[in-house]
């Protein structure tokens, strides 16, 4: 190098003097053309000049490798007749006569993506820029070009990973938001989506603990839940609380999860992702099933106790039945008796009504005379009330007017109906029991409509949707919140409707509608064949676990003159049964080590003979079928009851 030193190697030094020559001959370089042509080649991208003619006038080593057409080949050439595609040449020829014409280029100065073309005919996105230059020659154009295939494809990998993560949330119907906070916890940046918005409204810029919307009961929860995330001490927020709302309920229920991404180095939140989802439908379904669960479990325990209670009130009106046969007895005492049986019977009233709607009931159903319950729920009522309460009836139903039901059922339904009338009108009142035959209308059957009438305090107007829940009662500690419930349940089961018009103050109107039928016309008496050829006396086998109830039915029934077999489990009907054949079999179905019905089967094999059996149970769950040899009597029952069974399945002497 020259000592007068060249503007391209003045600039070299003392240590440059010691880099290899090969190294020292590419920094010396004397020719200012070829320095710029090697700055132009080790550009990564495209370097394309070109005239106001389009004609290509520079051509570097990056757009050899893009486009695959040599320098020499390139240089001379148009640029329509090489990097554009046919479809975009004809708009560049117009763009360039425009801006030689006016000056005005919208795409000079700015970044553009566009498509080109290379020598292979391959497509592919590209990002251009194009700036106007002055040269020796006059006007050319300078443009920087990169390939940016794998940008976009990286781009629209993101963007499909997007859409399909928004697509999941969107199933999932769940929202989800992104707070950033500084190294002070404030919080410096939030972003929700759209579901979370709809979900939390102006919420969703707030913090779970902060919530406006937040119900105050489940504030301090959540607020210790999010403060334990917060401060590392749980891995993530995970909690459902109830936010207000418009709904009926006037909340919803949600379910929020979060997590702490990116913490300072002593441990401060710096960013949070989460979500959040409504799951009011599954609270109501949980809340729905643990009911159900409630009603199952109380089926269950009232079960064993219905059992229990129902052997203790057979006991009560069985002695009952026996005073009130004293004729010495005077007429207060005869109304305590009466009062008691009314007892027992509201007593077992409870303990069904807790079966019925803590499990379905089997009960058999036969053509009942309407008229005849209606007749018997009066009289059995009547100690309950009050003298300030001025009892009517209007029974328009005739004998032939029957409902294919459970007489029992009917009774209780009707008794709970009364008692409720009774507790409504604590100053007195008019009770009406009311039955007639209405047409549905369309002509197609005839209904019968029972009334129960009180000119009581009436039922508030919004209570009126929720008074045939289960356990909703208006009576307080008083009351048990099943009569009605039961009721609604008893008359849908018969094909039939409940209904109630009240106002608080005017009195209550409770109208069941149940189906009517025809009565059959009764079948001649047949001869038991099993009783025949018996004696007067008969041989009786009495199985009942219960100590004091055993013997007061062991004495009713040897009062109609028979010999009576008492035993307490199935090893004693065993050892009874299968040793003297029995006349008829008076049986409890839950005994001490075996079933009553399959014990009685077990006889009457033995003996290859279909002895009567009158089954006696508080079971609600059994039944029997039509049979003439075998009769049932729920407890608690009148011991005049038995003895007319007894008599009816033994027949004449």
């Amino acid at each position: 190098m020259g000592t007068g030193g060249d503007r391209y190697t003045r600039g070299m030094s003392e240590k440059d003097d010691k880099l290899p020559e090969p190294i020292r001959r590419k920094l010396s370089v004397a020719d200012p053309a070829q320095h710029l042509q090697q700055l132009v080649d080790t550009a990564l991208d495209a370097v394309i000049t070109c005239d106001s003619d389009s004609r290509i006038t520079v051509w570097n080593s990056g757009a050899e490798r893009l486009f695959g057409w040599s320098t020499e080949e390139a240089i001379g050439l148009r640029l329509t007749d090489t990097i554009i595609p046919e479809e975009f040449r004809e708009a560049h020829t117009a763009g360039m006569a425009r801006y030689l014409r006016t000056g005005e280029g919208p795409v000079l100065g700015q970044r553009i993506e566009i498509e080109a073309i290379d020598r292979s005919g391959r497509r592919f996105p590209v990002e251009l820029s194009i700036n106007p230059i002055r040269n020796q020659d006059g006007l050319g154009f300078s443009g920087f070009i990169r390939e940016i295939s794998d940008r976009l494809e990286a781009e629209r990998r993101i963007r499909e990973g997007e859409e399909r993560l928004q697509l999941i949330f969107d199933a999932a119907d769940e929202g989800v938001w992104d707070y950033q906070f500084d190294e002070s916890g404030r919080v410096i940046d939030a972003f929700h989506g759209e579901k979370a918005r709809q979900l939390l409204g102006e919420d969703a810029d707030r913090l779970p603990a902060d919530r406006a919307s937040l119900f105050e009961e489940d504030r301090q929860a959540v607020r210790r839940a999010w403060t334990l995330h917060w401060e590392g001490v749980e891995d993530v927020f995970n909690f459902e609380y109830r936010v207000r709302s418009s709904d009926d309920d006037g909340f919803r229920w949600v379910r929020e999860r979060g997590k702490v991404v990116r913490r300072t180095k002593s441990g401060a939140p710096l960013r949070v992702v989460g979500s959040v989802v409504d799951v009011t439908a599954r609270r109501r379904l949980e809340e729905t099933l643990l009911i159900a669960q409630k009603g199952e479990a109380l089926g269950l325990v009232a079960g064993g106790f219905a059992h229990d209670l129902n052997n203790v009130l057979s006991i009560i009106r069985g002695h009952t039945s026996i005073l009130k046969h004293n004729k010495a007895l005077d007429l207060a005492a005869n109304e305590s008796l009466d009062v008691i049986e009314l007892a027992v019977a509201r007593a077992r009233t409870l303990t069904q009504n807790m079966l019925q709607l803590g499990r379905p009931m089997q009960t058999q159903r036969r053509a009942t005379p309407i008229n005849e319950v209606l007749e018997e729920t009066l009289e059995l009522s009547r100690p309950a009330m009050p003298k300030s309460i001025h009892i009517r009836h209007r029974l328009e139903l005739t004998a032939q007017d029957v409902i294919y039901l459970n007489a029992e059922q009917l009774q209780q339904v009707i008794l709970n109906l009364m008692i409720n009338a009774r507790d409504a009108m604590e100053q007195g009142g008019s009770l009406d029991l009311v039955a007639f035959v209405r047409d549905t209308p369309d002509g197609s059957r005839r209904m019968a409509v029972i009334q129960v009438v009180d000119s009581g305090c009436g039922i508030p107007e919004e209570f009126m949707e929720t008074v045939f829940e289960p356990f909703f009662t208006t009576k307080g500690a008083a009351g048990t919140g099943l009569g009605l419930a039961t009721a609604k349940k008893f008359a849908e089961d018969a094909g039939g409707s409940i209904r109630i018009v009240s106002r608080a103050g005017t009195g209550t109107t409770i109208e069941l509608e149940l189906p009517l039928q025809a009565r059959e016309a009764p079948e001649p008496a047949v001869p038991n064949p099993a009783s025949s050829d018996r004696s007067e006396q008969a041989r009786i086998l009495l199985a009942e676990d219960h100590e004091l109830l055993r013997p007061m039915l062991k004495g009713a029934i040897a009062m109609g003159g028979h010999v009576v077999d008492a035993v307490a489990d199935a090893t004693g009907v065993r050892e009874v049964g299968l040793t003297a054949r029995p006349d008829l079999m008076v049986m409890d179905i839950d005994l001490p080590g075996g079933r009553g019905n399959e014990l009685a089967e077990e006889i009457r094999a033995h003996w290859q003979a279909e002895i009567p059996v009158v089954y006696i149970t508080g079971n609600s769950s059994f039944n029997v079928g039509d049979d003439e040899t075998t009769a049932l009597l729920r407890k608690p029952f009148d011991l005049e009851h038995l003895i007319n069974a007894i008599d009816r399945m033994l027949g004449p002497a």
